[in-house]
């Protein structure tokens, strides 16, 4: 039996899941979900729903049995606390330990594919939006499916630059990111039209210059004339045939997703300014990384 813990927004629920679904499969074991942290309200962090279950995984909610089983004792809970604090283990980057694990309770971040990669197309299968919501964005699905070149370009800001402590270490995509990614684009790739993911475009309206095509995608409504979902989103982005993402989960995802082998993904270099737990292993090695100004 494999458990993972699911926490954090949709991106980091899919890495969680992609490597305990990864081990379970190595191990020829069942894998369960522990989603008891959506039942709690965290009042110093952002909110978020468990929007995995959005797409067609085979993982089912972890039993109260397992749980007991594999979950670690008040003891061992405090030691793994003390560890993260203070040595900043996050479980981020590639551990080539991770195998070694049968009976495994997963609590980490896992964000790299080199924990999935033997398995990716396992992976690829389970992450198919469910029908009923499929059925709400057909005519976005549409647009860009029948747009020539089209490119998503997400721009992540929310808990990144509101919070202060979050602000020094993840906003590096600033606009000479952005503009450096653009023109990347459009000297390699002819009449690209860009797919904007995000809910604070004008914070770069400068480089949304009119000579180019940028179609919003995250103000459009459903057919129900409700607000698209993270993971509708992140469906839609992944139809696009190439990618400018943020330094995040979620972009990162939508990138990921996309079937297309010639694909362009670009992304930030660093991927974060912390000292003690630099992301070198999220960007896959076939991506573009573009330097951000320090």
């Amino acid at each position: 039996m494999i458990i993972s813990v699911l926490k954090g927004g949709l991106g980091n629920q899919l890495f969680q899941f992609a490597a305990g679904k990864s081990l379970s499969l190595y191990n020829e074991v069942d894998h369960e979900l522990d989603t008891t942290h959506f039942e709690r309200i965290e009042s110093k962090t952002t909110q978020r729903n468990l929007d995995i279950y959005d797409f067609k995984i085979s993982s089912k909610i972890v039993s109260d049995a397992n749980l007991l089983k594999l979950k670690p004792n008040t003891i061992k809970k405090v030691l793994l606390r003390i560890n993260n604090q203070l040595f900043k283990k996050y479980y981020l980057n590639w551990d080539h330990r991770f195998f070694d694990g049968r009976e495994t309770y997963l609590d980490g971040y896992f964000q790299s594919e080199k924990y999935f990669l033997w398995c990716e197309h396992d992976i690829r299968r389970e992450l198919i939006l469910r029908d009923e919501l499929l059925s709400e964005i057909v005519d976005i699905k549409d647009q860009i499916n029948q747009t020539h070149n089209a490119v998503s370009l997400h721009i992540r800001r929310g808990d990144y630059v509101m919070n202060p402590k979050n602000r020094h270490l993840y906003d590096v995509c600033n606009s000479d990111y952005y503009g450096k990614a653009i023109k990347y684009i459009r000297d390699r790739i002819e009449n690209p039209t860009f797919f904007i993911f995000s809910d604070e475009i004008n914070i770069f309206k400068n480089i949304l210059k009119s000579n180019e095509r940028f179609i919003p995608i995250s103000s459009m409504l459903t057919k129900n004339n409700k607000k698209l979902k993270p993971s509708q989103e992140l469906f839609l982005m992944s139809l696009c045939k190439n990618h400018i993402i943020a330094n995040s989960s979620f972009s990162w995802w939508g990138a990921y997703l996309n079937a297309n082998n010639n694909k362009t993904v670009i992304a930030p270099n660093p991927w974060n300014r912390s000292k003690f737990y630099r992301q070198t292993d999220i960007v896959p090695l076939n991506w573009i990384k573009l330097e951000t100004e320090k």
